[in-house]
């Protein structure tokens, strides 16, 4: 069983060096969420196990509105020397701050409750923080990346090739309840697009699909959380459908290292699928998958549980743009989910 820091530093081994960093400063926005912290830890270890120091090593920046709340995500690193924290808040003027080379806008709500209860915010972080942040980026920097999804695709299930490639859409009402997140990702988009053809700056988007592993909020009524809640309890999986609802699931390991290979060898105003298609199937296969890995706790309630369903699935997103640029996930689904329920298990006895 691996701890989290471990699979870290295993994941930076494998990386290989990139001297593009060395010496550089990372921005990343959002540093108080899965894949900010998580990026941020990273690279922060990437200085460690490459022995980076003073000038060649790698500046990151976590930004978070209040970092005294986000700073127990760190401990291995709240004195490191190469970390700084940075209140702040993307909706606002920009003024203050120093330029930077690298910039990772990944401030923005996931959880479909926050979309519903907050949907002025969603859109805000996503418009008024996208463009606060690239208009900063237009005086000078290597590399923008914009944190999108795959949910820009539309309103999964209907139609099996949304998604596919970067290219195929479906539609979505801009009225329907969490419509505000798919829009304001949308819009996001565009504006990175509009400036990187207007101003020139090296802005590229990476559309996330599902991501879950260690670390993730488990509060936020999404399937891959709420499962895993579920297993910590002893319980099989409840499922608040009818389990045929399609998601795509990536393990944060994966996208971490998807969305650093769009920021380093993406081009202008382009989209890149971060997904693994491996990894797409309906929300009762995936409630059923965690019932065999773990079918030596004699979960609870599995006799609820629908009737189980084919895994193969013909909607997926397709990486192959990103896949001809050198990324490709992985991570074995079920090493993923062992290792995140072992994560939250060890997270309880520390408490």
């Amino acid at each position: 069983m691996r701890s989290f820091e471990k699979q870290i530093r295993e994941t930076v081994k494998s990386w290989g060096l990139h001297p593009e960093l060395h010496g550089r400063s990372v921005l990343i926005t959002g540093a108080g969420g899965h894949l900010g912290s998580t990026l941020s830890k990273f690279l922060l270890a990437y200085n460690e196990m490459n022995d980076l120091k003073n000038e060649s090593s790698i500046k990151v920046i976590s930004a978070a509105r209040d970092c005294t709340r986000i700073q127990h995500l760190y401990t291995t690193f709240l004195n490191d020397p190469n970390h700084t924290f940075l209140d702040f808040e993307v909706t606002s003027s920009l003024e203050n701050l120093q330029n930077v080379d690298y910039i990772i806008h990944a401030a923005s709500p996931s959880s479909p409750v926050f979309h519903q209860l907050n949907p002025i915010e969603t859109l805000d972080a996503n418009i008024i923080g996208t463009r606060n942040l690239l208009e900063f980026a237009a005086k000078g920097c290597h590399s923008f990346l914009y944190i999108s999804s795959t949910g820009v695709y539309g309103k999964p299930g209907t139609a099996a090739n949304a998604g596919s490639n970067e290219s195929a859409f479906e539609g979505i009402s801009p009225t329907e309840v969490g419509a505000c997140y798919i829009e304001a990702k949308r819009a996001g988009e565009a504006l990175c697009v509009a400036y990187a053809r207007q101003k020139s700056v090296p802005a590229k988007i990476a559309r996330l699909s599902h991501v879950f592993g260690p670390g993730m909020n488990l509060d936020t009524k999404m399937a891959q959380a709420d499962f895993v809640s579920d297993i910590l309890k002893g319980d099989a999986p409840k499922l608040n459908g009818d389990g045929k609802a399609v998601r795509s699931f990536l393990y944060i390991m994966d996208a971490v290292l998807g969305c650093l290979h769009v920021l380093l060898h993406g081009k202008p105003a382009e989209a890149y699928n971060v997904a693994d298609p491996s990894n797409s199937m309906t929300i009762g296969a995936f409630a059923h998958q965690l019932v065999e890995i773990f079918s030596d706790r004699n979960l609870k309630g599995i006799d609820s549980l629908p009737q189980k369903q084919n895994l193969d699935c013909q909607k997926y997103y397709g990486i192959e743009k990103l896949a001809s640029l050198g990324w490709k996930p992985q991570t074995i689904f079920r090493d993923a989910v062992v290792d995140t329920v072992h994560y939250y298990e060890n997270q309880s006895k520390v408490d």
